[in-house]
């Protein structure tokens, strides 16, 4: 069954380590949550401006990513954006 582009099977996804990085160090007062496909050309710019509006805004809050499976780069500019923030 076709899921779409680019559709693979499970067992064809690359497996990432599940992560959760928290501001602030208590419970979230807001959960984001970004959906991710391919999306290596604009979560290196996205990233940033996500959380600098999320730090201005909230006294905790988590950016969770979702990479459903991408073929291109997208794992690894999230993986760099996380580097040195806080968990």
């Amino acid at each position: 069954m076709d899921n779409g582009p680019g559709a693979r099977s499970r067992s064809q996804r690359r497996r990432l380590p599940h992560r959760t990085y928290v501001a602030g160090g208590a419970r979230p007062s807001l959960s984001m949550v970004v959906p991710a496909y391919n999306e290596e050309g604009r979560l290196s710019d996205t990233l940033p401006q996500m959380w600098q509006f999320l730090r201005s805004r909230f006294p905790t809050f988590e950016l969770v990513v979702v990479n459903d499976g991408s073929t291109d780069g997208t794992a690894q500019v999230v993986e760099s954006f996380a580097q040195g923030r806080p968990r």
